[in-house]
């Protein structure tokens, strides 16, 4: 909202129970669209704690997601997306299209998952060999290598935020990391990583990336890319909103989605 004007161009945002990042979503679309978000059951900090294949894939799969989508029909946006990271990954190429399309079939309009926009951002950014920091178990790292081996991303390794899964920490406890503990979680992982690194990966919609981006771009020189960030930036771009604003990134400074996803953005 920019001078009391609510913008016409309203968003579709089908997130997790256990995402507490509306505030990211408001920032990133720059008072030039309206994000409506609606939240599902069953992934929660009291149920998502151990994030195992077998949670994380049921949530894929059950009907949570379309009856979420369907809380949106009368909002009528001009795009959607799916909010989440590991749930639009878990089943490879395929698992992230099948809830774009059921999304996409409810509302009526464009849709895209975080897995698939992220993939879309590092082709934007020309970056196939990067670093991954993410929070989940060593069995869901696997399936974020495969997913974006997929998408010819090579994951050179996936380094572990301060803050993790396995460790005990909830989702809420995620979305609480600071800017610089972020900077500082990604050059401690630099430190350690294979030499050819050319974009850095920040997995996870429970992780508060948005101040964070700009400041690890400075720091490292590296292009990233933000669960988070990567969304909105692609459903504003389904939306037709071309308009770049690189002061969220280096991401937010492409116009355009690459060629070469046009045909599995559903």
């Amino acid at each position: 909202m920019t001078n009391g004007v609510v913008p016409s161009l309203r968003l579709g945002l089908v997130v997790p129970g256990d995402c507490h990042l509306d505030d990211e979503f408001w920032a990133l679309v720059d008072g030039i669209a309206l994000p409506f978000v609606t939240r599902t059951i069953g992934a929660d900090d009291t149920r998502m704690g151990g994030d195992s294949i077998a949670e994380v894939t049921g949530i894929a799969e059950g009907p949570e997601i379309g009856a979420a989508a369907d809380r949106l029909r009368d909002v009528a946006p001009r795009a959607a997306a799916y909010v989440d990271t590991s749930i639009s990954f878990v089943r490879g190429i395929g698992g992230d299209l099948d809830i774009a399309e059921r999304i996409r079939d409810r509302l009526g309009c464009p849709a895209i998952v975080t897995s698939t926009a992220i993939a879309a951002g590092l082709h934007a950014l020309g970056a196939r060999r990067v670093l991954a920091l993410s929070p989940y178990t060593a069995d869901l790292d696997a399936r974020l290598t495969t997913y974006f081996g997929s998408h010819d991303i090579t994951v050179t390794g996936v380094a572990k935020y301060r803050r993790t899964y396995p460790g005990g920490t909830t989702s809420r406890a995620l979305g609480a990391t600071t800017p610089d503990e972020l900077v500082d979680d990604v050059r401690a992982a630099l430190a350690g990583a294979e030499p050819g690194i050319e974009g850095i990966l920040l997995a996870c919609t429970a992780v508060r990336t948005a101040a964070a981006v700009p400041l690890i771009e400075d720091a490292t020189g590296l292009p990233v890319v933000a669960a988070v960030g990567a969304t909105m930036w692609a459903v504003l771009r389904l939306a037709g909103v071309t308009t770049p604003n690189a002061a969220h990134g280096r991401l937010f400074g492409v116009e355009a989605f690459p060629d070469s996803f046009r045909p599995v953005i559903p």
